[in-house]
């Protein structure tokens, strides 16, 4: 299995080289936010119940220097949270408009494979047939190219958060 998805993930960058770096590195920025947003809740919560006795209010209390420190905190941590949204809808575009350009470029590639074919395979084979296997076959490959990217991304974040 791990051989088909490595074999997979090689043939992508060898199609779309250029964007597959760009994946990698909104990959990383996304994961970035996800860790940041997620490691902002338990401060949060413990300056919110217990302001005085928080081990982390000394910091921000320190950091931010301000008279109305708790609202300057609350729309950092809004403004954190609303970019991330704002990227993670910008992330989810771009990577369907990839896997929707990679299911094209995948098509014509194996329709080209059924034009060289000989004359006389293509006489015995049904066209419908394989006009279906150009739509289909791309559509479950780029599906299964998908559900290993959404694995990628969500071992990715997950390991961001371990990391204490």
């Amino acid at each position: 299995m791990f051989q088909a998805i490595k074999h997979s993930l090689n043939y992508i960058f060898e199609i779309q080289k250029k964007n597959t770096i760009v994946f990698i590195f909104l990959l990383i920025v996304s994961t970035f936010l996800e860790g940041l947003s997620i490691s902002l809740v338990y401060p949060i919560i413990e300056i919110i119940l217990n302001k005085n006795n928080s081990n982390f209010w000394p910091f921000f209390e320190n950091t931010l220097k301000f008279n109305y420190q708790a609202i300057y905190l609350i729309g950092f941590i809004v403004s954190i949270y609303i970019l991330k949204s704002i990227f993670l809808i910008f992330f989810t575009w771009w990577r369907s408009s990839f896997l929707t350009k990679l299911n094209s470029i995948i098509n014509i590639k194996l329709f080209s494979k059924y034009l060289d074919m000989s004359y006389e395979k293509y006489l015995k084979t049904d066209s419908s047939v394989l006009l279906r296997n150009c739509h289909e076959e791309a559509r479950k490959y780029v599906g299964c190219i998908e559900a290993s990217l959404l694995i990628f991304i969500e071992l990715f974040t997950f390991g961001i958060i371990l990391i204490p």
